[in-house]
């Protein structure tokens, strides 16, 4: 198989990072009161240094100014800014004083630097939602202090670095989304004490390791798993279709070979599997194996089965057994 290299695997990671943004300019605090710039704190999650002015008197004034807002927003518990302007820049330190934030949301913006470290000092948090921005960097090892922390949602930035090999410590995690970064490593073995995930999404990454070494057993609440486009190696995880609640699969794009195992079948509520762009053999038998899926709608298995001859049992083929509306 001809993997992808690593400057062209990342392509689509350059590419989803840039976000058209509106900045925050110093006019805007010269022709708005003090109650609306407390909910313009609110609307942008208190990244008002962005593209201020940077006079020691400004700097003094401004950092008065966030001091204030950070005050007001000490008791609030969730901030969100999706349905507001577009807010582009760092984002300021300040959120160790939400002690009571339990909901933070910015995504889509053209939010850029690394995320502040006293973020991960507000324990309260259940929700760190700030994808399709620019932020750069390592997730720092300190998120594991953010245990009731249930999504964790940082996908489509410019994130290096591994995942923290503490990561199990969010043992209340449900949805873990970091796809489309610049994410390396492999998968760390703490993750399965994770075991209320029900959506695990790593796409379009650099990860890497031996995926069969992982036990996905653990994981009973799976709903959905996106490995796709890494670089894991190995035979498909025998243990990952004991998830039986699973209903979308995507394991392509990486390098994968082996063949496609009757463990499978268990997973009666998949419908969607992708497994296309690894070096998987024995397409008779693939097929003969999946048409056991009964609720598989969509089947990619594209570039793989290299030199196989098509099956020869017409019976496998049958309108009666092939139910897919989409089938690569």
């Amino acid at each position: 198989m001809e993997n992808v290299e690593p400057a062209r695997h990342l392509a689509n990671v350059e590419q989803a990072a840039k976000k058209e943004g509106k900045p925050i300019l110093q006019e805007t605090f010269k022709t708005t009161s003090r109650r609306e710039i407390m909910h313009l704190a609110a609307a942008s999650l208190g990244f008002l240094s962005l593209l201020l002015p940077e006079s020691a008197e400004a700097r003094t004034r401004n950092a008065d100014i966030r001091k204030k807002i950070f005050e007001k927003l000490e008791e609030l518990r969730e901030k969100d800014s999706l349905s507001r302007p577009k807010v582009e820049g760092p984002i300021s330190q300040g959120f160790g004083q939400c002690s009571n934030l339990q909901i933070l949301r910015a995504g889509f913006h053209n939010l850029s630097g690394v995320i502040p470290s006293d973020i991960y000092t507000v324990s309260a948090l259940q929700e760190l939602y700030l994808p399709a921005n620019k932020l750069s960097g390592v997730i720092d090892g300190s998120i594991v202090n953010l245990i009731n922390l249930t999504t964790l949602a940082l996908y489509g930035n410019e994130l290096t670095g591994q995942i923290s090999q503490d990561i199990g410590r969010l043992s209340n995690l449900e949805h873990l989304l970091l796809h489309i970064n610049k994410l390396n490593g492999t998968l760390p073995q703490s993750l399965m004490n994770c075991t209320r995930l029900t959506t695990l999404n790593l796409r379009v990454n650099l990860l890497e390791g031996e995926l069969s070494a992982f036990d996905f057993s653990k994981f009973i609440q799976f709903r959905s798993i996106d490995l796709g486009n890494n670089f894991f190696s190995g035979r498909l995880p025998a243990n990952l279709f004991l998830c039986k609640n699973l209903t979308a699969i995507r394991l392509a794009t990486n390098r994968l070979n082996g063949e496609v195992l009757p463990d499978i079948m268990a997973l009666q509520s998949l419908s969607f599997l992708s497994l296309s762009n690894n070096s998987l053999n024995n397409f008779t038998s693939a097929i003969r194996i999946l048409t056991g899926c009964k609720n598989l709608t969509t089947l990619i298995l594209s570039k793989n089965f290299y030199n196989e001859p098509l099956p020869g049992d017409e019976n496998l083929i049958r309108e009666d057994k092939i139910k897919y509306k989409r089938i690569h």
